[in-house]
């Protein structure tokens, strides 16, 4: 239930971190960009992968920690020029 409910949060705070970048590209028309042309045709791609873990470390003696993390275990970024 917690790693859902984790999951769900990182979810909502990605969409919240892409929203405004998706409005102001709705707003400016392509008649108001002016790119070069050597870019014409370049694409650009991310694939990441994360991982979710939850559980306690043993610590020294009787002792344990709890931990609740996420991590970017690989991540690729991939320009294409067609």
């Amino acid at each position: 239930m917690k790693k859902c409910v984790m999951l769900l949060v990182a979810g909502i705070f990605l969409f919240q971190m892409l929203q405004p970048a998706m409005v102001r590209a709705e707003e400016k028309s392509d008649k108001d960009l002016k790119v070069d042309k050597s870019l014409d045709g370049l694409s650009f791609s991310v694939l990441s992968y994360f991982d979710y873990s939850i559980g306690k470390k043993p610590g020294s003696g009787d002792t344990s920690t709890d931990y609740n993390e996420f991590r970017l275990t690989r991540g690729y970024f991939t320009a294409r020029k067609n």
